[in-house]
């Protein structure tokens, strides 16, 4: 009797009714999260609107994980960036397929796919331009470099090869201008900044770029027409978004190197290192450290800041630090 009565306890066996996978608070408006209920894969998101759905996560058509990376929702539909590895291969191993796919978020059918050059597994989200063309959705990896597909159709609008190493980062865009990074562990990093085409029949153009203090893996961030980065081996530096012009560098230090992206708090910048120690620098025209805290753990993924609340994972401890002002 015990046994029959709490069957729905062992594997492959619920109890009927409704189970809570989420609560509402813990999944913001574009997000995307991932899920595992049920013995199956789930993503959940969150619409511009501030509907929510679930899905089941592997895309039906190609089986890719809608909530692993490279995911962004923009109105009704899902971005996901499935780069794979075609290059430097082991003799076992196949080259992939690299495509750029949309889904409807309600249903979740591929709209459509497009393929890309696949040559070294790329990591960066996609962004969106809205400009006087329609929407266009931008990214970057190593093959195609800085490109463009049309939101709606999946259509390549224009490509310019920039990048010669891996893309971690994901593409800034400032006004008409798309910025990217491209490096690898072994250093060769270079940020590039590209005119995004604004009319039928104009190409895009490099506008500048640059080697020194280039990061790989962090993505930079922009305040005004400043953008702040850090690279890999702890180098801070300002430079003029729309000029590539440098305003100030500094060797910060810190410990394991950098992964996480710098995030903006107000006029504030926030570093961390992979060895868990967190700078906050004045983001201005001349350098300031502000104050730094030892985590108590390795720090790889970025911070997130909302509603006066840092969120910080530090080691396999997700952190919440609210109340005071960085």
């Amino acid at each position: 009797m015990d046994a029959f009565k709490y069957a729905y306890m062992q594997p492959g066996h619920y109890a009927r009714g409704w189970h809570i996978v989420l609560f509402s608070q813990e999944l913001a408006a574009g997000e995307v999260k991932k899920l595992h209920y049920f013995e199956r894969d789930l993503v959940a998101y969150r619409g511009e609107s501030g509907q929510v759905g679930i899905l089941d996560a592997h895309c039906p058509h190609l089986g890719a994980n809608l909530a692993s990376g490279g995911g962004r929702i923009h109105g009704d539909t899902i971005l996901l960036f499935n780069s794979q590895q075609a290059e430097q291969l082991k003799p076992d191993q196949t080259p992939g397929v690299s495509r750029l796919i949309a889904v409807d978020r309600h249903t979740g059918q591929t709209r459509w796919e497009t393929t890309l050059t696949a040559t070294r597994s790329c990591y960066g989200m996609p962004a969106i331009h809205q400009g006087d063309q329609g929407s266009q959705v931008i990214n970057a990896n190593t093959g195609d470099g800085m490109f463009a597909l049309d939101l709606k159709t999946g259509k390549k609008l224009w490509n310019l090869e920039v990048f010669e190493k891996r893309v971690c980062s994901t593409p800034l865009i400032h006004g008409d201008i798309a910025i990217g990074t491209s490096g690898s562990g072994g250093g060769g990093n270079h940020l590039v900044a590209v005119r995004i085409p604004t009319r039928t029949g104009q190409q895009p153009e490099q506008l500048y770029r640059i080697d020194r203090g280039a990061p790989y893996v962090p993505t930079p961030a922009i305040r005004g027409n400043r953008m702040f980065m850090v690279d890999d081996k702890g180098i801070a530096s300002c430079v003029n978004v729309e000029t590539g012009e440098s305003v100030w560098m500094e060797r910060i230090g810190g410990r394991q190197g950098y992964g996480a992206s710098p995030i903006l708090i107000g006029d504030k910048l926030l570093v961390i290192s992979l060895g868990g120690e967190a700078k906050v620098l004045r983001a201005s025209d001349e350098f300031e450290l502000l104050g730094e805290m030892d985590l108590g753990g390795p720090v790889g993924a970025s911070p997130a800041y909302a509603n006066g609340c840092l969120i910080l994972r530090v080691e396999n401890e997700l952190r919440c630090l609210g109340g005071q002002s960085i």
